[in-house]
């Protein structure tokens, strides 16, 4: 099913994401550094497995365990698991670990949720920047947000790694209706993310 809402509704990004994967992806890690595919609000992993496929090394970044969980058997069932690394996390500025309700694996398909329901249960999960899950040599030539709102501090949190261009290429998705949940607003955010992306080149 991810796979058919990827190719039915996803397809600039499918073809975006893909021409990258295919020009950055190295068979084969070289001594100096990894070539790192960052998922943040990975999900159900689809774009992780996709980016491992490629050759990438990818770091799937989700909250949700049952989520990390298919993450891990898909990456096993395809053969890839040495290239998919997952972390139960939040990123941004380090601090205590926020409580989330764990459940189901949340997956949309054409509106609709799938993975069924399972019993709730809340955990523990970390909060930290993107820098703390990296090597010191790791490169990212795409990284890929999406996190309901939380990009602002998302974003923020990792400004060393894009000042020293440790990341090449960033794939956001805007929430701003969700921004003052996590703090921010778009009077305040806006000039922050101009200020952050200076001299980048948008596509």
């Amino acid at each position: 099913h991810t796979l058919k809402y990827v190719s039915l509704c996803e397809q600039f990004i499918a073809h975006a994401f893909a021409s990258v994967w295919a020009r950055v992806c190295p068979a084969e890690p070289t001594a100096k550094h990894r070539t790192v595919f960052v998922d943040s609000g990975a999900n159900e992993g689809t774009w992780s497995l996709l980016a491992a496929a490629y050759g990438c090394h990818s770091l799937a970044v989700e909250p949700q365990s049952t989520c990390i969980g298919w993450i891990k058997d898909a990456a096993q069932h395809n053969r890839i698991a040495d290239s998919v690394e997952t972390r139960l996390a939040f990123l941004g500025r380090r601090r205590e670990p926020a409580r989330i309700e764990q459940g189901a694996c949340s997956v949309r398909f054409q509106g609709k949720q799938h993975g069924g329901q399972s019993a709730q249960h809340s955990s523990l999960v970390p909060t930290m920047p993107l820098s703390a899950m990296l090597q010191p040599s790791d490169i990212v030539p795409l990284w890929h947000i999406d996190v309901e709102g939380a990009e602002v501090g998302v974003l923020l949190s990792s400004r060393d790694l894009l000042v020293a261009r440790r990341v090449q290429r960033v794939m956001v998705e805007l929430t701003p209706e969700n921004w003052r949940s996590f703090g921010h607003d778009e009077a305040d955010a806006f000039p922050k993310l101009a200020a952050l992306f200076g001299g980048w080149h948008c596509v």
